[in-house]
């Protein structure tokens, strides 16, 4: 399964912190979650995509870098 963050808004905010983010699985086509604050973001992540904390907080990163980041993850 792959899981996409996006970062939302138009204009890049000061931090990562202050983002908002939606989140879409390959799996769920059509399916878009959030938007949704980095916290919220993180612990979607680390509860429906499986991923360790520093994973899902490494995803959030490189979405807030790169606008989009996405991962494989194991099926659970």
């Amino acid at each position: 399964m792959i899981v996409t963050v996006t970062r939302k808004g138009k204009k890049k905010p000061a931090g990562a912190l202050d983002a908002r983010y939606t989140v879409t699985f390959d799996a769920l086509p059509g399916k878009t979650y959030g938007p949704w604050s980095y916290r919220e973001t993180r612990d979607d992540l680390t509860v429906s995509a499986l991923l360790e904390p520093v994973e899902a907080r490494a995803l959030i990163l490189d979405a807030f870098t790169d606008d989009s980041a996405s991962r494989e993850v194991p099926r659970a």
